[in-house]
């Protein structure tokens, strides 16, 4: 029995409480008339199992009264329930030396026992392995799960491929003991280590689905009004910051986030993403200057990018201002693209001071001052079946053509033309210095470009220590340096040209996986010609087609 002090004004209690998924315990509260601040509140907690008569103390907690909104009110810290235990009933009672009379509550504790979490975890593990999203969804929508989980997955729909994507993605693994056994105590905790990472990870998983079902402008600022808290992205990086607070609630900036997939796994992935495309945002609608402070703000972004001095930089910004790109990879490529460098007078792609190539060139050659916009060249036929490729490489600055209003897409490409090409679209950093290759001068245009290719293993050379850098490129080596360029794996499927056996034996595991992607395609006569070379619309082609299945 409780023995309480009387005031002259005896203070009257009220009580509640609230459930506590990070704790699973029970957070009591309520409020204290005629008191004031300061004044000492006493919760008792007590369990009775069920199946049990024995009533036993679970916790003390003494707390002080506060004022929130003209009410003196108390609150306690989380009083949590032991995992092992399945079920049962918790009472609670509240009392002051202020109050003439305690005050008790109970609630019924089921379905929060660590047998029930561990069969539910076990069963949603087995769900994601075997890809059964629907049982998944089934399984974690019931109330009882839910409660027993502490999670709510409600929002979640059935039957959505974005929603099932994102949920086998990032919770790839639910690692949780085979079985329980009271006789090792490191079963029952790692299950209740399993539970607290599932919890965590529903959490994350929650912003990754939401963010991959916006389907439009005012639907993503909401997801973002929603989740800006846990995003935290002044944390890395309160200049990017700016830029996206000026432009994640316009309908470009939805425009370019939805240019590309939406579903991502990694929360630090995800945050890249969405302040990447503030910065392009900004590209697309801003001016030189505008650039410029891009080119700067997102420098960590900017892998690849080719270094010029300020009055280059100008011009290649004055050049992509107002154009639209769906990501840095791209953005650095149409930089590097336009890099105005003086024409060699010689053969595609020759001369040059080292810095790149010939203005005539396959790859970097005289960049358009005034913002790229599509190329239509006079010497392809609207019906070319290479035009589209070539004008959306001429877009990104891959290409130019021989001329400003001709492509010349018969005429052939060398291999350091080809090179050049894939460096530029892989996006890594040129490499100076002398080169691995006998044939290749330091002081070469494309000695940067070859010794970056033989660096990120795009290409090894002739067995006799040349990388031939003039020669025309054939259509098996193009095919070699892209799937290389790639890091596609090697197959020990054949080719399924009637030409196959002339394709060299180092080129046809690349020609076999490239042409199953569709990056690839035969000739007349389902004949790949891997002896052939390659002719600038082939290799404009490739390019496109490698592109297209990123």
């Amino acid at each position: 029995m409780f023995v309480f002090g009387i005031s002259a004004s005896a203070a009257t209690l009220t009580i509640d409480y609230r459930y506590s998924t990070e704790d699973n315990g029970f957070i009591v509260y309520g409020t204290s008339t005629d008191t004031k601040i300061g004044d000492e509140v006493t919760v008792e907690a007590y369990l009775t199992e069920t199946g049990s008569e024995d009533k036993r103390l679970l916790d003390v907690q003494t707390t002080l009264t506060y004022k929130d909104n003209d009410q003196i009110k108390y609150e306690t810290q989380a009083i949590p329930v032991d995992y092992t235990i399945p079920s049962g009933t918790i009472s609670f009672t509240a009392y002051s030396a202020h109050a003439d009379e305690s005050v008790q509550t109970t609630t019924p504790y089921q379905y929060y026992g660590i047998s029930d979490v561990h069969t539910i975890l076990k069963n949603l593990s087995q769900d994601l392995k075997q890809n059964n999203y629907d049982s998944f969804v089934s399984t974690v929508k019931n109330p009882a799960n839910a409660a027993v989980l502490g999670v709510d997955l409600s929002r979640i729909p059935a039957n959505t491929s974005a929603a099932y994507a994102a949920t086998t993605g990032y919770l790839s693994a639910i690692t949780v003991p085979n079985e329980l056994s009271s006789e090792d105590e490191q079963t029952y905790k790692d299950t209740s280590d399993a539970l607290a990472k599932f919890r965590a990870d529903c959490e994350n998983l929650l912003m990754v689905s939401d963010f991959a079902l916006c389907s439009n402008s005012s639907a993503f600022v909401s997801w973002y009004n929603t989740y800006s808290n846990k995003l935290k992205l002044s944390e890395i990086s309160a200049q990017k910051l700016d830029y996206f607070n000026s432009k994640y609630t316009s309908e470009k900036y939805f425009e370019i986030l939805k240019s590309e997939s939406m579903i991502i796994y990694d929360i630090s992935a995800l945050k890249t993403r969405i302040l990447d495309v503030a910065g392009l945002t900004a590209v697309a609608q801003g001016n030189s200057s505008v650039v410029s402070d891009v080119t700067e703000t997102f420098g960590d972004r900017m892998t690849g990018k080719i270094s010029v001095n300020a009055a280059t930089h100008t011009i290649v910004c004055d050049a992509l201002d107002g154009n639209t790109y769906s990501s840095f990879e791209k953005f650095v490529i149409a930089y590097n693209g336009a890099i105005p460098q003086p024409p060699s007078g010689g053969n595609e792609g020759g001369g040059g001071n080292g810095s790149g190539g010939g203005g005539a060139s396959m790859g970097m050659g005289f960049a358009p001052v005034q913002p790229v916009v599509k190329q239509v060249f006079s010497d392809m036929a609207k019906d070319h079946w290479a035009r589209p490729a070539v004008e959306y490489l001429y877009d990104l600055g891959i290409i130019n053509g021989r001329t400003d209003s001709e492509f010349a897409p018969d005429e052939n490409i060398t291999r350091a033309e080809f090179i050049k090409i894939l460096v530029c679209v892989k996006n890594v950093n040129l490499v100076s210095g002398p080169s691995e290759f006998s044939d290749v001068a330091e002081d070469a245009w494309y000695a940067p470009y070859v010794n970056s290719a033989y660096a990120n293993n795009i290409t090894s050379g002739y067995d006799d220590g040349t990388f031939k850098p003039n020669k025309k490129i054939t259509r098996e080596d193009m095919a070699t340096m892209i799937f290389r360029m790639a890091g596609y794996q090697d197959t020990e499927e054949t080719p399924s040209f009637n030409d196959a056996n002339n394709i060299s034996s180092y080129a046809k595991s690349a020609v076999a996986v490239l042409n199953e992607m569709g990056i690839v395609n035969g000739m007349d006569g389902n004949k790949f010609a891997p002896k052939n070379s390659a002719t600038r619309a082939q290799a404009a082609q490739i390019i496109y087609n490698y592109l297209m299945k990123k």
